[in-house]
């Protein structure tokens, strides 16, 4: 009974273990897609902001251009932040 049991211990550990390492790789693949997708969408506004601007459409080309600087700054703030807050509280401060 007592082997019957460990191997059942043993079975669900590995089954545990199994369902972590899916979930981890799917956060990575989703963490990169959402990289790629961020930046797809960063240089393509860039493109068409000096697109703009050299076909004589300063205004809305600048604007476009401070708008994808403004917002790569913003997510890089954001994300700095959220790593700190995360690391203060796995060290409890």
């Amino acid at each position: 009974m007592a082997e019957r049991l460990l191997v059942q211990v043993e079975h669900q550990t590995e089954h545990r273990i199994g369902l972590e390492n899916r979930v981890i790789d799917a956060d990575i693949r989703r963490g990169n897609l959402g990289l790629y997708a961020g930046w797809s969408f960063a240089m393509s506004l860039l493109i068409a902001s000096v697109y703009l601007i050299s076909t004589g459409h300063e205004g809305i080309g600048v604007t476009a251009l401070l708008s994808d600087l403004g917002t790569l700054g913003a997510a890089f703030l954001y994300g700095d932040y959220r790593r700190r807050q995360e690391r203060n509280k796995k060290t409890g401060s």
